[in-house]
Parts: structure tokens; C-alpha cells; sequence
């Protein structure tokens, strides 16, 4: 399993962003970023974008569809585990680790509900209803937007290619970044491919390398028109293409969980289980799995640090189960309340974890 590397991995990407906007770091910076803006010219004005799944693995299949950017790549970090974008862009954007903040997973369980929650839209797993409380209100965080605006010196924005705004249309979104840096000094630019399409075509897909086209080519000229600011271009993530078993087909594994629900996702999922069939499930795990999946019980994961470190969030050691799976090749472990996606993340793989960080200007 490639694990984050708490010296270089995203989380000290936007510590460096606090650190360069005269905010106290809440963790460690990134010597590499670091190095570049003190060299900076007086302008201050700085934009993160976020290529969506645009990991390492991926930047390399596509480097023809992505010259500018690929002939930019100054440095490499890792994600956070798991790799995926609920904890890598919350960890980015509140520049703390998952343990500490409480978002683990595209999916996760709580106290407060039955079932998982698919966090960001704070649904129940399976369907599109929307629990109460939301899930911001069970884990509320605060953004280095607000960190910096507090600080009162400098001005930050977000957007995102999500929201309803934009609709997904591309430049209607590059509009809106184009807009911002003339008027802030941090914007952070979110876009939701290449993930969006490697989950329904896989990483090998000519359509991803054609959205990736188009992508490089409109933040080439969004850099031209902005000679004043500085582009950090980088991933949450990177992506795998996925094979599935299915949980229902292991009924004797079924019945020992206290909890008929996995938590997390396909590739990293977590068990709940009584104290007395722990070690029984352990087993029955590492024999179905364990040639695809390493498994980890909980004391493993907090002594590893799987989920980064610092004070954790009082919901937690709740999140991540009794027993955790990671993935180490293509594998996934779905359930019915699953997507079976073509490409796939948040496992233990160097395709997964790996980040080529661009810059521009």
C-alpha cells in the first residue's frame, strides 16, 4: 500500500497557500511551493486549480492532449488516503487531514443515521434523499478562504465546476475563474473532470483525452491573459480502472457484521463487527481478499496514521469500522448501494495516490 507522505502531499500544498498569505500553518508546508513563490514578483495573486482525477497516471496516458501542462510539471506529491475527492479536496481546502476533520470517504457511516451518508450532496446512500442534519452541520470546517479573508489582507475566492451556476458548461466556468483573478488575490478554480468522464469511460478512453484537450487549452489562455498570477495546477487524485466482487455473494461474511451496511467505498471499504466475531471476520477477509486487499484492524489503522494525524474528530474512529480493506491492484469490494464505475479510486495503488503539480507564470 503507497501511503500519503505527510512532507509532501496536498494537505502541504494549501499550508503553503495559508504560510504565503501571512496565516499560520496548521501543518507542514511544501519546500517544493514554498520555494517557488518566494521567488514570486511582487504580485501576490495566486491560482489553485483542481483538475478533478487528474493524477499522475492519468497526466501521463494524455501528456500529447496536455502539453502545456504536462511540460509545466515542476514536482510530484501524494494525496491523502484515502485517495479520493471527499477527503483529498476537503483535506486541500481546509488544509487538515481526514482523521481531523471527520470527511473520510465518498461515503461514510454515523451515528446519527442507519445507513451511510454520501457526503457531499448529504444523501442516504442509494438514493437522493437528503438527511437532517447535513452532513457540514455534523462536520463543520473551515475553509483557507475564510482563514485568509479573516486575516484581512488579501482576498480569496472559490469556484467550482459543480456548482448550478456553471452547469458543467467549460466555459461559462472559465468565464467566472477569468473574472475572479482580476479581482482576488487567491481563487481556487474546482473542475469536475477528467474524474467525471474516467468513471463512465475508464482511463484509457479517447473521450478523456479529448475534455483534457480542450482543458489544457483554455488554462494556456487563461494564463496568457494573466500574466500577474501565478497557476498551481493539480489533482485531488488519480484513477485505476476497477474489477468487482460483490459482498452479497459472501453470505458467511454478511452474517457476522453488526452492521449490514460497508462503510467507505468499494476500494477501501470498512466493517462493523462485534468483538467476538472480529477475529473470525479477519480471517474470512485476509481468505477471500487478502491476494487483492490488505486488511488492517482499527489499532492498525490509527497506529499507521492511514487517515493522516493530528487531534481526530470526535466522529472518527466511528467512521472508519472495526476492520478496513485497501485495495492493492484493481480489485473493489461493491455492495447494492454501489456504482459499479469503469474507473475507480481511493485504493492503495501509485496510480491512485501520485499528483504532478504544474506551474505557470
Amino acid at each position: 500500500m503507497i501511503k500519503s507522505d505527510f512532507s509532501n502531499n496536498i494537505i502541504t500544498i494549501s499550508n503553503s497557500i495559508l504560510k504565503y498569505y501571512g496565516v499560520e500553518p496548521l501543518h507542514e508546508t511544501n519546500k517544493y511551493l514554498d520555494e517557488i513563490l518566494s521567488k514570486k514578483g511582487p504580485s501576490r495573486k495566486i491560482c489553485l486549480f483542481l483538475l478533478d482525477g487528474y493524477g499522475t497516471y492519468i497526466q501521463e496516458n494524455f501528456k500529447d492532449e496536455t502539453p502545456l501542462i504536462y511540460k509545466n510539471k515542476k514536482f510530484e506529491i501524494t494525496s491523502v488516503f484515502p485517495p479520493s475527492t471527499v477527503p483529498s479536496t476537503t483535506g486541500l481546502l481546509s488544509a487538515t487531514y481526514p482523521c481531523e476533520n471527520g470527511y473520510l470517504a465518498w461515503t461514510r457511516k454515523f451515528k446519527e443515521f442507519d445507513i451511510p451518508i454520501t457526503v457531499f450532496p448529504s444523501t442516504y446512500i442509494g438514493g437522493d434523499v437528503v438527511c437532517s442534519p447535513r452532513v457540514e452541520e455534523l462536520l463543520p470546517c473551515k475553509d483557507i478562504f475564510t482563514m485568509i479573508n479573516e486575516k484581512g489582507k488579501y482576498k480569496a475566492l472559490e469556484i467550482k465546476g459543480l456548482d448550478h451556476l456553471y452547469h458543467r458548461d467549460v466555459n461559462s466556468f472559465f468565464k467566472a475563474v477569468n473574472k475572479g483573478l482580476k479581482r482576488y488575490d487567491f481563487t481556487y478554480a474546482y473542475w469536475v473532470d477528467p474524474d467525471a468522464t474516467l468513471h463512465e469511460k475508464g482511463t484509457k478512453s479517447p473521450i478523456v483525452g479529448e475534455k483534457l484537450h480542450i482543458l489544457d487549452e483554455k488554462i494556456n489562455k487563461l494564463a496568457k491573459e494573466n500574466k500577474d498570477v501565478t497557476f498551481v495546477i493539480l489533482a485531488d487524485h488519480g484513477h485505476i480502472d476497477a474489477k468487482y466482487y460483490d459482498i452479497e455473494d459472501y453470505p458467511d461474511v454478511l452474517e457476522l457484521l453488526s452492521n449490514p451496511y460497508l462503510g467507505l467505498e468499494p476500494r477501501c471499504p470498512c466493517f462493523y463487527v462485534s468483538k467476538e466475531n472480529k477475529e473470525i471476520l479477519y480471517n474470512k477477509l485476509k481468505d477471500y481478499f487478502g491476494q487483492h486487499f490488505d486488511v488492517f484492524y482499527k489499532e492498525e489503522v490509527l497506529q499507521q496514521q492511514l487517515f493522516g494525524k493530528g487531534k481526530f474528530h470526535p466522529s472518527f474512529e466511528e467512521g472508519i469500522g472495526d476492520i478496513l480493506m485497501v485495495s492493492n491492484d484493481e480489485w473493489c469490494l461493491a455492495q447494492k448501494t454501489n456504482y459499479k464505475l469503469v474507473s475507480a479510486h481511493s485504493g492503495g495503488t501509485k496510480d491512485e495516490m501520485y499528483i504532478n503539480v504544474a506551474i505557470l507564470n
